[in-house]
């Protein structure tokens, strides 16, 4: 699959949040510290680390940096990566923020920062996120891939509840995790509910992610013409065409038969193209 650098939309909205997904930390050590988000314009932005009030280290990007990804016309992905010129501090409470900058033809001005746009990020009477970089792992959190559509509640409330309790009075850092760690794809894009397929195909839309183009295919040559199709909800298996089992290891499993391209048993509604699985991340992270 080639990429169009076409939008799915172009209407502006206009009550989009400034930041659309994260922030999240995604690696953080004594020498760096890496954040990811998403924004719905393109902004520049102010990376800052703390040790209580101290400013340990700041850094600036603006809005082409090397780590933006243009995702769609009101969707611009964001990869901070901040090394101080001294090591940051392990076993000890640590705080980061992020000043966000809009052009100048936007409805507000000035640097507005997480505390004004997410208060709900932080702890207690905290006005910045904390972290803490262990020299040891001691405490870990495992998970695979969200599922937003499975009867069981949220998993992530679990994690909210463990750093809850981490920050409590008489709490240890014992008690605050080392790290995350997600040893699958972080999404089910093969296992995907139909009012959540739905949904990612309304956010595509509204945020004018970049469709592509679909080679092989008689009838639908992009994203937009898979959507539209009659198999689009629950007949996805049925969108692209069959591949012949010729592996030995897939004859041993399959016993040589044809096979569609998706081969889980939850398909009917498998996300096809990058502006889909984008989509499902931007919900659900």
């Amino acid at each position: 699959m080639s990429t169009h650098q076409q939008p799915a939309a172009t209407t502006a909205p206009t009550n989009l949040p400034l930041i659309l997904s994260g922030p999240i930390i995604r690696h953080a050590s004594s020498e760096q510290l890496v954040i990811w988000l998403v924004t719905s314009r393109s902004v520049k932005l102010e990376l800052r680390c703390y040790h209580g009030d101290e400013l340990l280290g700041a850094a600036t990007f603006n809005g082409e940096h090397d780590g933006h990804v243009r995702l769609g016309e009101h969707a611009h992905l964001h990869l901070l990566q901040l090394k101080p010129e001294q090591n940051l501090p392990q076993d000890t409470w640590l705080a980061y923020d992020i000043g966000l900058d809009p052009p100048d033809d936007e409805p507000f001005t000035g640097t507005q920062w997480l505390a004004d746009i997410l208060p709900q990020l932080m702890f207690g009477d905290a006005t910045r996120p904390d972290f803490v970089i262990k020299s040891r792992v001691d405490h870990v959190l495992h998970g695979s891939c969200r599922k937003p559509h499975h009867p069981d509640p949220d998993g992530l409330l679990r994690v909210h509840d463990v750093l809850a309790v981490a920050r409590q009075d008489g709490a240890g850092l014992a008690d605050q995790p080392a790290m995350l760690m997600m040893t699958g794809d972080q999404i089910y894009a093969d296992d995907v509910g139909g009012p959540v397929l739905v949904a990612i195909q309304r956010v595509i839309d509204l945020l004018g992610l970049f469709d592509e183009a679909i080679n092989g295919l008689e009838h639908h040559h992009c994203g937009r013409d898979l959507r539209k199709d009659n198999n689009n909800l629950y007949g996805r298996t049925r969108l692209l065409p069959d591949d012949k089992a010729n592996a030995t290891l897939r004859e041993t499993f399959f016993m040589g038969a044809r096979k569609p391209v998706f081969t889980s048993v939850h398909a009917d509604n498998h996300l096809i193209t990058l502006s889909e699985v984008l989509g499902m991340y931007l919900l659900i992270w």
